[in-house]
């Protein structure tokens, strides 16, 4: 009489086997979860706007709305060193999508000393103080302040801070690149 597998023996292989499948398909379920969430996670950052996209977003806003003091003198970061206004980024390669770009940028002109002032501003006491690397449309922070105190390397004497704030950013060398009149109220150091 041949003897076979006992119920008990037959029993036991029969649970590894599913055991087994069991282990597989928990591996499997988890290896394509894995797969499934890593080729998701890989799409997250294309919905994120650029910062070209940001910029043309927030300048469009801007001319829409008719507001020409943030169109024309509101810093927007265009890179890691790198500063723009709205009246700018066409030199820059973003376009803005309004009708009142032209009348706008034409607008900022008329404003260059007030943006001036809002820069220098910056530089001399703001995010940008004393980083040297910092480009704020296509001129670094001692470009903008050529001629002007902070320019210099100066601070504004604290009896000349109640006279008109413009005067901060006025020019203390005059034309022949002799001390002007507001040059009283800058101490170099």
């Amino acid at each position: 009489m041949k003897r076979g597998m006992n119920k008990k023996a037959q029993a036991g292989i029969e649970s590894k086997t599913i055991n087994w499948i069991i282990a597989f398909m928990v591996l499997l379920a988890v290896g394509l979860g894995i797969y499934f969430f890593m080729e998701k996670a890989g799409t997250i950052g294309t919905n994120i706007p650029g910062a070209e996209e940001a910029i043309s977003q927030g300048c469009a806003m801007a001319a829409s709305s008719g507001l020409q003091q943030t169109y024309c003198t509101q810093l927007r970061q265009l890179a890691n060193d790198k500063y723009i206004t709205c009246d700018k980024a066409k030199e820059n390669g973003i376009t803005i999508d309004s009708a009142l770009v032209d009348s706008l940028n034409s607008a900022c002109s008329g404003m260059e000393e007030e943006r001036k002032i809002k820069i220098l501003r910056e530089c001399s006491q703001g995010d940008f103080e004393g980083d040297k690397k910092v480009m704020i449309n296509g001129k670094t922070c001692i470009k903008w302040g050529e001629g002007t105190c902070f320019g210099l390397g100066g601070t504004w004497k604290e009896e000349c801070v109640n006279e008109k704030e413009e005067d901060k950013s006025a020019s203390v060398i005059d034309k022949f690149g002799k001390p002007g009149e507001n040059y009283k109220c800058c101490v170099i150091i």
